[in-house]
Protein backbone atom coordinates (compact mmCIF):
# COMPACT_ATOMS: atom_id res chain seq x y z
CA UNK A 1 0.00 0.00 0.00
CA UNK A 2 1.29 3.56 -0.97
CA UNK A 3 2.24 6.17 1.33
CA UNK A 4 0.42 9.27 2.54
CA UNK A 5 1.86 12.31 0.94
CA UNK A 6 0.50 15.41 1.88
CA UNK A 7 1.44 18.22 -0.50
CA UNK A 8 0.89 21.95 -0.84
CA UNK A 9 1.57 22.59 -4.88
CA UNK A 10 2.57 26.25 -5.25
CA UNK A 11 1.87 26.59 -9.13
CA UNK A 12 -0.69 28.65 -11.34
CA UNK A 13 -0.84 25.60 -14.22
CA UNK A 14 -2.95 22.30 -12.86
CA UNK A 15 -1.35 20.11 -15.56
CA UNK A 16 1.89 20.85 -14.11
CA UNK A 17 1.12 19.72 -10.86
CA UNK A 18 -0.79 16.99 -12.19
CA UNK A 19 3.13 15.87 -13.68
CA UNK A 20 4.76 16.36 -10.23
CA UNK A 21 1.63 13.90 -8.84
CA UNK A 22 2.08 11.48 -11.34
CA UNK A 23 5.87 11.52 -10.40
CA UNK A 24 4.91 10.69 -6.68
CA UNK A 25 2.48 7.72 -7.16
CA UNK A 26 5.42 6.28 -9.51
CA UNK A 27 7.19 5.90 -6.65
CA UNK A 28 4.50 4.30 -4.52
CA UNK A 29 3.28 7.30 -3.11
CA UNK A 30 -0.36 8.41 -1.99
CA UNK A 31 -0.44 12.38 -2.62
CA UNK A 32 -3.36 14.42 -1.57
CA UNK A 33 -2.49 18.14 -2.55
CA UNK A 34 -4.08 21.61 -2.88
CA UNK A 35 -2.63 23.99 -5.58
CA UNK A 36 -2.79 27.61 -5.00
CA UNK A 37 -0.76 30.56 -6.87
CA UNK A 38 -1.38 33.93 -4.43
CA UNK A 39 -0.19 34.28 -0.75
CA UNK A 40 -3.64 34.38 0.22
CA UNK A 41 -4.58 30.96 -1.03
CA UNK A 42 -1.18 29.33 0.58
CA UNK A 43 -1.97 31.39 3.89
CA UNK A 44 -5.36 29.50 4.14
CA UNK A 45 -4.35 26.11 2.98
CA UNK A 46 -1.69 26.43 6.17
CA UNK A 47 -4.69 27.71 8.22
CA UNK A 48 -6.74 24.45 7.02
CA UNK A 49 -4.24 21.59 7.83
CA UNK A 50 -0.57 20.41 8.30
CA UNK A 51 1.13 19.22 5.17
CA UNK A 52 4.20 17.26 4.67
CA UNK A 53 6.00 19.43 1.73
CA UNK A 54 5.89 22.41 -0.43
CA UNK A 55 6.46 22.03 -4.14
CA UNK A 56 6.99 25.22 -5.74
CA UNK A 57 7.11 26.89 -9.26
CA UNK A 58 8.70 29.96 -9.75
CA UNK A 59 8.04 32.30 -11.11
CA UNK A 60 4.18 32.72 -10.87
CA UNK A 61 2.12 35.52 -12.86
CA UNK A 62 1.13 36.93 -9.17
CA UNK A 63 3.34 35.17 -6.70
CA UNK A 64 6.83 33.68 -6.50
CA UNK A 65 9.21 31.49 -4.47
CA UNK A 66 10.52 33.85 -2.37
CA UNK A 67 7.13 35.18 -1.10
CA UNK A 68 6.23 31.70 -0.27
CA UNK A 69 9.10 31.60 1.61
CA UNK A 70 8.45 34.52 3.87
CA UNK A 71 4.93 33.27 3.77
CA UNK A 72 6.30 30.42 5.99
CA UNK A 73 8.28 32.69 8.12
CA UNK A 74 5.88 34.94 8.68
CA UNK A 75 3.24 32.18 9.76
CA UNK A 76 6.57 30.18 11.77
CA UNK A 77 6.00 27.33 9.25
CA UNK A 78 8.36 24.91 9.00
CA UNK A 79 7.78 22.53 5.73
CA UNK A 80 10.15 21.33 3.44
CA UNK A 81 10.22 23.65 0.68
CA UNK A 82 11.44 22.35 -3.24
CA UNK A 83 11.56 24.51 -6.35
CA UNK A 84 10.66 23.02 -9.28
CA UNK A 85 11.13 25.22 -12.74
CA UNK A 86 11.26 25.38 -15.84
CA UNK A 87 12.61 28.18 -16.27
CA UNK A 88 15.01 29.54 -12.76
CA UNK A 89 18.36 30.60 -13.95
CA UNK A 90 21.62 29.85 -11.40
CA UNK A 91 22.02 32.96 -10.05
CA UNK A 92 17.94 32.89 -9.15
CA UNK A 93 18.51 29.17 -7.73
CA UNK A 94 21.24 30.02 -5.37
CA UNK A 95 19.29 33.21 -4.29
CA UNK A 96 16.16 31.28 -3.32
CA UNK A 97 18.37 28.44 -1.73
CA UNK A 98 19.86 31.05 0.21
CA UNK A 99 16.05 32.56 1.35
CA UNK A 100 15.16 29.07 3.04
CA UNK A 101 14.41 26.79 -0.05
CA UNK A 102 15.79 23.27 0.38
CA UNK A 103 16.44 22.12 -3.18
CA UNK A 104 16.10 23.45 -6.99
CA UNK A 105 15.07 21.01 -9.46
CA UNK A 106 14.43 21.38 -13.24
CA UNK A 107 11.58 20.01 -14.67
CA UNK A 108 13.16 18.23 -16.61
CA UNK A 109 14.88 16.29 -14.45
CA UNK A 110 12.49 15.05 -12.21
CA UNK A 111 14.19 12.19 -11.27
CA UNK A 112 15.69 13.69 -8.92
CA UNK A 113 12.45 14.79 -7.38
CA UNK A 114 11.52 11.97 -5.04
CA UNK A 115 14.94 11.52 -3.42
CA UNK A 116 15.38 14.80 -2.33
CA UNK A 117 11.94 14.78 -1.15
CA UNK A 118 12.35 11.63 0.78
CA UNK A 119 16.08 13.32 1.73
CA UNK A 120 14.03 16.62 2.90
CA UNK A 121 11.08 14.48 4.92
CA UNK A 122 13.80 12.94 6.86
CA UNK A 123 15.57 15.72 7.63
CA UNK A 124 12.29 17.66 8.80
CA UNK A 125 11.64 14.60 11.06
CA UNK A 126 15.18 15.06 12.49
CA UNK A 127 14.09 18.96 13.43
CA UNK A 128 10.72 18.04 14.88
CA UNK A 129 12.51 15.51 16.50
CA UNK A 130 15.28 18.20 17.59
CA UNK A 131 12.55 20.87 18.43
CA UNK A 132 10.59 18.24 20.93
CA UNK A 133 13.85 17.33 22.15
CA UNK A 134 15.00 21.12 22.64
CA UNK A 135 11.05 21.81 24.10
CA UNK A 136 11.53 18.73 27.01
CA UNK A 137 14.85 20.05 27.36
CA UNK A 138 13.51 23.94 28.16
CA UNK A 139 10.84 22.91 30.06
CA UNK A 140 12.86 20.65 32.49
CA UNK A 141 15.31 23.26 32.86
CA UNK A 142 12.33 25.80 33.72
CA UNK A 143 10.96 22.96 36.62
CA UNK A 144 14.84 22.58 37.51
CA UNK A 145 14.99 26.05 37.83
CA UNK A 146 11.52 26.63 39.63
CA UNK A 147 12.56 23.50 42.53
CA UNK A 148 16.22 25.16 42.82
CA UNK A 149 15.25 28.45 43.50
CA UNK A 150 12.84 27.65 46.47
CA UNK A 151 15.65 25.47 47.80
CA UNK A 152 17.71 27.74 50.58
CA UNK A 153 20.81 27.26 49.67
CA UNK A 154 23.13 26.92 46.25
CA UNK A 155 22.16 23.90 44.12
CA UNK A 156 25.45 23.68 42.21
CA UNK A 157 27.31 21.46 39.56
CA UNK A 158 31.00 21.70 39.78
CA UNK A 159 33.85 19.94 37.77
CA UNK A 160 37.17 19.28 38.94
CA UNK A 161 39.80 18.73 36.02
CA UNK A 162 43.04 16.74 37.14
CA UNK A 163 45.25 19.83 37.27
CA UNK A 164 42.44 20.59 40.19
CA UNK A 165 41.01 23.51 38.02
CA UNK A 166 37.44 24.36 39.12
CA UNK A 167 34.56 25.48 37.20
CA UNK A 168 30.96 25.51 38.43
CA UNK A 169 28.72 24.29 35.14
CA UNK A 170 25.82 25.21 37.06
CA UNK A 171 24.99 27.38 39.83
CA UNK A 172 21.49 28.16 41.06
CA UNK A 173 19.99 31.40 42.01
CA UNK A 174 20.61 30.91 45.30
CA UNK A 175 24.12 31.84 44.86
CA UNK A 176 23.45 35.47 45.59
CA UNK A 177 21.65 35.53 49.04
CA UNK A 178 24.21 32.93 49.82
CA UNK A 179 27.87 34.70 48.24
CA UNK A 180 26.06 37.83 47.20
CA UNK A 181 27.29 37.33 43.93
CA UNK A 182 25.03 36.29 40.60
CA UNK A 183 25.33 32.92 39.41
CA UNK A 184 26.55 33.51 36.42
CA UNK A 185 29.61 35.43 38.28
CA UNK A 186 30.58 31.70 40.25
CA UNK A 187 29.91 29.65 36.00
CA UNK A 188 31.66 32.19 34.69
CA UNK A 189 34.57 32.26 36.91
CA UNK A 190 34.56 29.36 40.02
CA UNK A 191 37.79 31.89 41.34
CA UNK A 192 34.81 34.10 42.66
CA UNK A 193 33.90 31.60 44.97
CA UNK A 194 36.56 30.18 45.99
CA UNK A 195 38.22 33.54 46.89
CA UNK A 196 35.79 34.45 48.96
CA UNK A 197 36.61 31.18 51.27
CA UNK A 198 38.20 32.18 54.86
CA UNK A 199 41.98 32.21 54.15
CA UNK A 200 42.20 29.46 57.05
CA UNK A 201 39.79 27.15 55.55
CA UNK A 202 41.20 27.43 51.50
CA UNK A 203 43.54 24.38 52.54
CA UNK A 204 40.85 22.31 54.32
CA UNK A 205 38.28 23.32 51.01
CA UNK A 206 40.86 21.84 48.32
CA UNK A 207 42.07 19.02 50.72
CA UNK A 208 38.68 17.51 51.01
CA UNK A 209 37.82 17.74 47.69
CA UNK A 210 40.75 16.11 46.39
CA UNK A 211 40.00 12.88 48.88
CA UNK A 212 36.38 13.07 47.62
CA UNK A 213 38.21 13.07 44.12
CA UNK A 214 40.70 10.43 44.53
CA UNK A 215 37.96 7.85 46.80
CA UNK A 216 34.73 8.49 45.06
CA UNK A 217 32.93 8.99 48.29
CA UNK A 218 30.25 11.73 49.20
CA UNK A 219 32.04 15.02 49.83
CA UNK A 220 31.31 16.81 52.99
CA UNK A 221 33.03 20.47 53.85
CA UNK A 222 31.99 23.51 55.90
CA UNK A 223 33.85 26.29 56.06
CA UNK A 224 33.70 30.13 56.15
CA UNK A 225 33.08 32.10 53.23
CA UNK A 226 33.55 36.52 53.00
CA UNK A 227 31.02 38.43 51.27
CA UNK A 228 31.33 41.45 49.52
CA UNK A 229 29.82 43.17 52.77
CA UNK A 230 32.73 41.74 54.95
CA UNK A 231 30.44 39.23 56.94
CA UNK A 232 31.42 36.32 58.04
CA UNK A 233 29.23 32.92 56.71
CA UNK A 234 29.48 29.56 57.62
CA UNK A 235 28.24 27.44 54.40
CA UNK A 236 27.91 23.54 54.28
CA UNK A 237 28.88 21.50 50.93
CA UNK A 238 27.20 18.54 50.28
CA UNK A 239 27.56 16.87 47.38
CA UNK A 240 28.01 13.23 45.27
CA UNK A 241 31.19 13.08 42.76
CA UNK A 242 31.38 10.86 39.18
CA UNK A 243 33.85 10.91 36.82
CA UNK A 244 32.82 12.22 33.19
CA UNK A 245 33.90 10.59 30.19
CA UNK A 246 36.54 13.02 29.74
CA UNK A 247 38.09 11.54 33.20
CA UNK A 248 36.80 14.90 35.05
CA UNK A 249 35.22 14.49 38.49
CA UNK A 250 31.50 16.14 38.80
CA UNK A 251 29.93 16.96 41.90
CA UNK A 252 26.51 17.16 42.23
CA UNK A 253 25.51 18.50 45.20
CA UNK A 254 24.02 21.25 47.76
CA UNK A 255 25.91 24.43 49.11
CA UNK A 256 23.69 25.89 52.62
CA UNK A 257 24.10 28.95 54.43
CA UNK A 258 24.63 27.49 58.43
CA UNK A 259 25.73 30.59 59.93
CA UNK A 260 22.38 31.09 62.33
CA UNK A 261 23.05 27.01 63.02
CA UNK A 262 27.15 27.85 64.22
CA UNK A 263 25.69 30.67 66.12
CA UNK A 264 23.21 28.77 68.13
CA UNK A 265 26.01 26.19 68.62
CA UNK A 266 28.67 28.44 69.67
CA UNK A 267 26.14 30.01 72.44
CA UNK A 268 25.03 26.18 73.51
CA UNK A 269 28.73 25.40 73.39
CA UNK A 270 29.45 28.69 75.85
CA UNK A 271 26.04 27.98 77.89
CA UNK A 272 27.78 24.79 78.56
CA UNK A 273 30.95 25.88 79.27
CA UNK A 274 29.18 28.30 81.71
CA UNK A 275 27.28 26.00 83.14
CA UNK A 276 30.56 23.39 83.48
CA UNK A 277 32.11 26.21 85.11
CA UNK A 278 29.11 27.11 87.46
CA UNK A 279 29.45 23.62 88.74
CA UNK A 280 32.93 23.40 89.25
CA UNK A 281 33.19 26.67 91.34
CA UNK A 282 29.78 24.83 93.08
CA UNK A 283 32.13 21.58 93.59
CA UNK A 284 34.83 23.81 94.66
CA UNK A 285 32.94 25.46 97.03
CA UNK A 286 30.92 22.84 98.50
CA UNK A 287 34.60 21.24 99.01
CA UNK A 288 35.72 23.94 100.33
CA UNK A 289 33.31 23.92 102.61
CA UNK A 290 33.46 19.87 103.73
CA UNK A 291 37.15 20.73 104.43
CA UNK A 292 36.06 23.93 106.85
CA UNK A 293 33.36 21.42 108.38
CA UNK A 294 35.60 18.75 108.90
CA UNK A 295 38.08 21.00 110.39
CA UNK A 296 35.57 22.30 112.80
CA UNK A 297 34.17 19.00 113.77
CA UNK A 298 37.87 17.85 113.86
CA UNK A 299 39.51 20.41 115.89
CA UNK A 300 35.93 21.76 117.89
CA UNK A 301 34.22 18.68 118.32
CA UNK A 302 36.88 16.58 119.22
CA UNK A 303 38.70 19.09 121.90
CA UNK A 304 35.26 19.11 123.62
CA UNK A 305 35.03 14.93 123.20
CA UNK A 306 38.69 14.58 124.51
CA UNK A 307 38.20 17.05 127.55
CA UNK A 308 35.65 14.77 128.16
CA UNK A 309 37.13 11.55 128.30
CA UNK A 310 39.89 13.30 130.53
CA UNK A 311 37.60 14.66 132.66
CA UNK A 312 35.60 11.71 133.27
CA UNK A 313 38.90 9.84 134.29
CA UNK A 314 39.55 11.78 136.73
CA UNK A 315 36.49 11.66 137.88
CA UNK A 316 36.60 7.74 137.69
CA UNK A 317 39.99 8.22 140.08
CA UNK A 318 38.21 10.45 142.40
CA UNK A 319 35.60 7.91 143.31
CA UNK A 320 37.48 5.29 144.20
CA UNK A 321 36.62 1.14 143.90
CA UNK A 322 34.16 1.94 146.95
CA UNK A 323 31.87 3.36 145.25
CA UNK A 324 30.82 0.89 142.63
CA UNK A 325 27.61 2.29 140.84
CA UNK A 326 29.90 5.45 140.21
CA UNK A 327 32.79 3.49 138.32
CA UNK A 328 29.86 1.24 136.35
CA UNK A 329 28.35 4.65 135.18
CA UNK A 330 31.73 6.57 134.17
CA UNK A 331 33.26 3.37 131.93
CA UNK A 332 29.62 3.05 130.02
CA UNK A 333 30.11 7.03 129.57
CA UNK A 334 33.60 6.48 128.33
CA UNK A 335 32.40 3.62 126.36
CA UNK A 336 29.95 6.26 124.51
CA UNK A 337 32.60 8.88 124.41
CA UNK A 338 34.91 6.23 122.33
CA UNK A 339 32.12 5.65 120.40
CA UNK A 340 31.12 9.66 119.64
CA UNK A 341 34.88 9.74 118.62
CA UNK A 342 34.67 7.14 116.24
CA UNK A 343 31.40 9.16 114.36
CA UNK A 344 33.57 12.33 114.56
CA UNK A 345 36.42 10.70 112.88
CA UNK A 346 34.04 8.42 110.60
CA UNK A 347 32.38 11.84 109.35
CA UNK A 348 35.13 14.22 109.02
CA UNK A 349 36.82 11.36 106.36
CA UNK A 350 33.20 11.27 104.65
CA UNK A 351 33.32 14.99 103.88
CA UNK A 352 37.32 15.21 103.60
CA UNK A 353 40.02 12.67 104.16
CA UNK A 354 42.58 14.43 106.00
CA UNK A 355 44.92 12.22 104.12
CA UNK A 356 44.30 13.82 101.43
CA UNK A 357 46.70 16.42 102.46
CA UNK A 358 49.09 13.52 102.18
CA UNK A 359 48.44 13.27 98.56
CA UNK A 360 46.35 11.45 96.00
CA UNK A 361 47.77 8.28 95.84
CA UNK A 362 47.38 8.26 99.29
CA UNK A 363 44.41 9.27 99.64
CA UNK A 364 43.34 6.69 96.73
CA UNK A 365 45.39 4.04 99.16
CA UNK A 366 43.32 5.25 101.98
CA UNK A 367 40.09 4.84 100.60
CA UNK A 368 40.50 1.26 98.79
CA UNK A 369 41.68 0.02 102.50
CA UNK A 370 38.02 1.57 103.47
CA UNK A 371 36.28 0.08 101.22
CA UNK A 372 38.11 -3.30 101.47
CA UNK A 373 37.21 -3.37 105.37
CA UNK A 374 33.65 -2.56 104.68
CA UNK A 375 32.92 -4.43 102.19
CA UNK A 376 35.21 -7.47 101.87
CA UNK A 377 36.32 -7.41 98.15
CA UNK A 378 40.13 -7.11 97.74
CA UNK A 379 41.46 -4.29 96.40
CA UNK A 380 44.34 -4.30 94.48
CA UNK A 381 45.74 -0.90 93.55
CA UNK A 382 48.69 -0.41 91.09
CA UNK A 383 50.67 3.05 90.81
CA UNK A 384 53.19 3.63 88.48
CA UNK A 385 54.42 6.60 90.12
CA UNK A 386 53.02 7.76 93.82
CA UNK A 387 54.55 10.82 93.45
CA UNK A 388 51.25 12.39 92.08
CA UNK A 389 51.57 16.37 92.80
CA UNK A 390 48.56 18.02 91.44
CA UNK A 391 46.13 21.38 92.58
CA UNK A 392 44.03 20.52 95.49
CA UNK A 393 40.84 21.12 93.86
CA UNK A 394 42.15 18.85 90.86
CA UNK A 395 43.18 15.80 93.02
CA UNK A 396 40.02 15.99 95.43
CA UNK A 397 37.75 15.66 92.30
CA UNK A 398 39.97 12.48 91.32
CA UNK A 399 39.27 10.79 94.32
CA UNK A 400 35.69 11.50 94.38
CA UNK A 401 35.88 10.27 90.91
CA UNK A 402 37.46 7.06 92.86
CA UNK A 403 35.04 7.16 95.85
CA UNK A 404 31.80 7.07 93.69
CA UNK A 405 33.26 4.10 90.93
CA UNK A 406 34.04 2.18 94.40
CA UNK A 407 30.19 2.70 95.25
CA UNK A 408 28.79 1.84 92.15
CA UNK A 409 30.92 -1.58 92.24
CA UNK A 410 29.61 -2.02 96.00
CA UNK A 411 26.22 -1.23 94.99
CA UNK A 412 25.85 -3.09 91.45
CA UNK A 413 28.89 -5.18 90.52
CA UNK A 414 28.49 -8.24 92.41
CA UNK A 415 32.52 -8.76 92.10
CA UNK A 416 34.96 -10.34 94.00
CA UNK A 417 38.21 -7.89 93.71
CA UNK A 418 38.55 -4.20 92.26
CA UNK A 419 42.23 -2.88 90.39
CA UNK A 420 43.03 0.66 91.24
CA UNK A 421 45.39 1.83 88.50
CA UNK A 422 47.10 5.60 88.78
CA UNK A 423 50.17 6.07 85.76
CA UNK A 424 51.51 9.35 84.55
CA UNK A 425 52.09 9.18 80.52
CA UNK A 426 53.28 12.11 78.19
CA UNK A 427 51.61 14.93 80.38
CA UNK A 428 48.54 13.37 81.12
CA UNK A 429 47.22 11.51 84.32
CA UNK A 430 45.44 7.77 83.92
CA UNK A 431 43.29 6.83 86.54
CA UNK A 432 41.26 3.53 86.04
CA UNK A 433 38.76 1.14 88.37
CA UNK A 434 38.26 -2.25 87.18
CA UNK A 435 36.22 -4.74 88.59
CA UNK A 436 35.33 -8.74 87.26
CA UNK A 437 31.91 -8.04 88.53
CA UNK A 438 28.37 -8.87 86.23
CA UNK A 439 29.61 -6.45 83.74
CA UNK A 440 27.83 -3.75 82.19
CA UNK A 441 26.18 -2.89 78.61
CA UNK A 442 28.00 -0.14 76.79
CA UNK A 443 24.72 1.00 75.29
CA UNK A 444 22.84 1.29 78.79
CA UNK A 445 25.94 3.11 80.26
CA UNK A 446 25.42 5.84 77.68
CA UNK A 447 21.99 6.03 78.57
CA UNK A 448 22.51 5.83 82.21
CA UNK A 449 20.90 9.12 83.99
CA UNK A 450 22.08 7.80 87.71
CA UNK A 451 23.75 10.53 89.23
CA UNK A 452 26.58 9.02 90.37
CA UNK A 453 27.73 8.38 86.45
CA UNK A 454 26.64 12.09 86.20
CA UNK A 455 28.49 13.42 88.77
CA UNK A 456 31.59 11.24 87.20
CA UNK A 457 31.20 12.77 83.98
CA UNK A 458 30.82 16.25 84.66
CA UNK A 459 33.94 16.21 87.15
CA UNK A 460 36.17 14.67 84.03
CA UNK A 461 34.71 17.51 82.13
CA UNK A 462 35.83 19.98 84.52
CA UNK A 463 39.28 18.63 84.94
CA UNK A 464 39.31 18.78 80.93
CA UNK A 465 39.89 15.06 80.86
CA UNK A 466 38.13 12.12 78.80
CA UNK A 467 35.95 9.34 80.17
CA UNK A 468 35.61 5.70 78.91
CA UNK A 469 33.67 3.14 80.53
CA UNK A 470 33.48 -0.44 78.89
CA UNK A 471 32.46 -3.75 79.86
CA UNK A 472 30.46 -6.76 78.86
CA UNK A 473 28.44 -8.83 80.62
CA UNK A 474 30.23 -11.56 83.24
CA UNK A 475 33.44 -10.06 81.93
CA UNK A 476 33.69 -6.58 84.35
CA UNK A 477 33.46 -3.08 83.83
CA UNK A 478 36.60 -1.15 83.47
CA UNK A 479 35.91 2.91 84.21
CA UNK A 480 38.84 4.70 82.97
CA UNK A 481 39.55 8.67 83.13
CA UNK A 482 42.47 10.79 81.13
CA UNK A 483 43.31 13.80 82.66
CA UNK A 484 46.09 16.26 80.70
CA UNK A 485 48.28 17.69 83.55
CA UNK A 486 48.86 21.48 84.10
CA UNK A 487 52.14 23.76 84.24
CA UNK A 488 53.33 22.40 87.39
CA UNK A 489 51.69 19.47 88.08
CA UNK A 490 53.46 16.00 87.80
Amino acid sequence: MGKLLRVLSIEDMEEETQLVMGELRRAGYLPSWARVDTARAMAAALERQPWDIAISDHPLPRFNAFDALELLKTMQVDLPFIVVSGRIGEHTAVRVMKAGAHDCIMKDSLLRLVPAIERELREAEERRERRRAEAALRDSEARFRSITAKVPGMVFQMQRAADGTLCFTYASEGAAALCGLPREAIQADAGAFTRLIHPADRDDFHGSLAVSARTMKHWNWEGRLRTDQEAIKWANCRATPRVLATDEVQWDGLMLNITEAKRREAQMKESRELLRELSAHRESAREQERKQIASEIHDELGQILAALQLEIAHLEMSCGEDRPQVQSKTRTMTHLLDRAVDVVRSVTADLRPGVLDLGLAAAIEWQAQEFETRTGIPCLLRFSNRDVSMAENRATALFRIVQESLTNVARHADASSVTITLAKNDGSLYLEVADDGRGVDPERVDRNKSFGLLGIRERTAMLGGRLEIRGSPDHGTMLAVYVPLQLGEG
